[in-house]
């Protein structure tokens, strides 16, 4: 109990929600201390929801609206709007390069083999082989070799580039937000990125956007809009 000639010292609480107003006077809440929602709420909104959609199928354009939302150039660094608007596009650009130069490498690809044939690896001979629907074995020829390292090197880069970006902007909306990191301690937003990438962006992308107040229809022009949110939706200030 309390007793006579006690004190007692306030301790002020820390809000959970950071909100600002949109343009149509509706609040758009934030929260802080702690994610919205978990790595694995993917499909909170159902699997036909534009955001998991994205996420899903087309994820570097999910990524790189997410940095446009938290202010982040190409590579993730640390921009100011709008200087930082254009960062989606760029990342829309060079996903559409690198599935144009793949189609085109493994078309070339194609041809140098028997149709429907697939790349196999023989580990009793410790190469390469191409499996003929006949069940004939090809040899793979050198510029079939060539193409296929050059195909694999654009993927790993293009990769790369990705998870880099992803890494940094999660690193800074821990930051911005004061999350702490989960089992990883520091290496939590790589671990994250790396592991589950597909889950990561999605999480990433609901914290930034309220969807229940803010929705994003599957298929309309707000979803591949350089934010994936509705126009009315203020810019967050990067800190």
């Amino acid at each position: 109990g309390v007793k006579e000639g006690q004190s007692f010292q306030a301790v002020p609480y820390a809000s959970t929600t950071t909100a600002v107003t949109s343009t149509k006077g509706v609040p758009h809440y934030i929260p802080t201390g702690k994610w919205r929602d978990g790595l694995c709420s993917c499909c909170t909104f159902g699997p036909c929801h534009a955001m998991c959609c994205l996420g899903f199928w087309f994820e570097p354009i999910l990524v790189g609206q997410v940095m446009t939302r938290m202010g982040r150039t190409t590579f993730g660094g640390r921009g100011k709007h709008p200087s930082t608007n254009s960062t989606c596009k760029y990342i829309a650009i060079a996903f559409l390069l690198v599935i144009i130069v793949q189609a085109v490498l493994r078309t070339i690809m194609g041809l140098q083999h028997c149709a429907g044939g697939r790349n196999v690896y023989n580990w009793e001979e410790n190469k390469y082989e191409i499996q003929c629907p006949d069940d004939t074995v090809e040899e793979p020829t050198d510029l079939y070799q060539t193409l296929n390292l050059v195909t694999s090197i654009v993927s790993l880069l293009f990769g790369i580039f990705i998870l880099v970006g992803t890494c940094r902007t999660r690193y800074a909306m821990r930051q911005q937000y004061n999350i702490e990191p989960s089992c990883c301690g520091g290496c939590d937003d790589c671990c994250c990125a790396f592991w589950c990438s597909c889950c990561t962006v999605q999480q990433m992308a609901r914290h930034t956007n309220d969807y229940s107040t803010y929705n994003v229809g599957c298929c309309s022009g707000v979803c591949c809009n350089k934010r994936g949110q509705q126009e009315q939706v203020p810019y967050i200030e990067t800190v």
